[in-house]
């Protein structure tokens, strides 16, 4: 959405503080070495005028493994995939509302299967198979 300064976008996402929410859980629930401690003093400055965040920084910081950065040719900033979906919700709205329906859609395939294994096993039981 900024050609000319992507990375401004990344950074003003990371300074808000549902962003390091949503980080910091990730990093809890799938990163043995999150330097939770180090995380705290970070979510109580969130979203302060003054507060600023960077990739480099928050992996630097928390040892985070959810983002990845590299610099030289080939480099930028990379995330997981469900740090990328957050982002991406972030900045499209668009985007955002067509996650929501894709897992509404998933939701009622799931649930039609479910009910038709349900039919089938209720079927096999009447019928002694």
């Amino acid at each position: 959405k900024n050609p000319i300064e992507p990375k401004d976008v990344v950074k003003n996402w990371l300074r808000t503080k549902n962003t390091l929410e949503y980080l910091g859980l990730w990093e809890k629930l799938n990163n043995p070495n999150f330097k939770g401690v180090e995380f705290d003093p970070l979510l109580i400055e969130a979203g302060s005028n003054a507060f600023t965040m960077s990739p480099t920084r928050w992996v630097e910081i928390t040892n985070a493994i959810g983002l990845i950065t590299k610099n030289g040719i080939g480099g930028g900033t990379y995330a997981q995939r469900d740090i990328a979906f957050k982002f991406a919700s972030w900045v499209s709205v668009e985007f955002e509302l067509y996650l929501v329906k894709g897992r509404h859609l998933v939701w009622c395939i799931v649930s039609f299967v479910e009910k038709w294994i349900f039919h089938l096993l209720c079927l096999s039981v009447t019928l002694n198979i």
